[in-house]
């Protein structure tokens, strides 16, 4: 078998024959794990600014009976407009994780590069949940990261010359 089904339910007969003739089998069922499933990754707040805002992280409503579940959490690339509609890419190579996987459902005080232009500042957000025999589940969404501006006292392209000792 090259590849099984997730929740399906496979039976094995084993059947064996004497040299009479007389057979008996044996039999048992199968039923092959299921991903954590109907839960969904929440990023706030919605707006920060790159390197400013604390942006908390939580996987939330995932359902699964292999306890317990483990959570990575990770930003993933974004493409698209906001005119058109954003794409975030999933991939199992496009997933930049924060760090291993922890027991916390939640992740507080992540700060966020700042999001490109292209797409109005959009950052995907993912989580990815693990149950105890190791199958995942994933969801993701958007966030927007702009520039941090600039303070009163700090503007933004200000050069300054200074006079020349005489």
């Amino acid at each position: 078998l090259s590849a099984l089904t997730e929740g399906a339910t496979y039976t094995l007969r084993l059947t064996a024959t004497d040299s009479l003739g007389e057979s008996s089998y044996s039999s048992v069922a199968l039923t092959m794990n299921e991903a954590p499933s109907t839960g969904t990754v929440v990023v706030s707040p919605e707006k920060g600014f790159t390197l400013d805002t604390g942006f908390s992280f939580a996987a939330v409503n995932w359902v699964d009976e292999d306890l317990p579940m483990k959570y990575v959490f990770g930003t993933v690339p974004v493409s698209g407009s906001v005119s058109v509609g954003l794409s975030v890419d999933t991939s199992a190579s496009s997933l930049r994780p924060f760090g291993d996987a922890r027991s916390d459902a939640s992740l507080d005080g992540v700060t966020l590069s700042v999001g490109s232009n292209a797409t109005n500042f959009s950052i995907g957000c993912f989580a990815q949940v693990y149950d105890s025999y190791g199958a995942a589940g994933l969801a993701s969404g958007t966030v927007r990261v702009p520039p941090t501006p600039p303070t009163v006292g700090q503007p933004a392209h200000t050069s300054q010359a200074k006079p020349r000792a005489a």
